[in-house]
């Protein structure tokens, strides 16, 4: 269900409709209600989400103590290369 959907319906103005779109009843209280508490539960998960994946995407600081420390050490570290004796 989307969030334009569930806050149209929990207007206090909001009245179902049929497949043509024609108007038959009024929304209830009890679904305007429904609809309001949906809405704002599925706003905060979304927002939850979008935060979550804005801190994965941000780049982690790596300082050289994360890294193992050689750079600040001076110590030079040779790469391992496969199959080299």
């Amino acid at each position: 269900m989307s969030l334009a959907y569930l806050l149209a319906q929990s207007r206090s103005d909001a009245w179902r409709h049929d497949l043509a779109g024609v108007p038959v009843a009024p929304v209830s209280e009890e679904h305007r209600s429904s609809a309001r508490d949906r809405f704002m539960a599925l706003r905060v998960r979304r927002d939850q989400l979008r935060q979550a994946r804005r801190s994965m995407s941000e780049p982690a600081a790596i300082g050289p103590e994360a890294r193992g420390g050689t750079e600040a050490s001076g110590e030079v570290v040779k790469p391992v290369m496969a199959g080299a004796r």
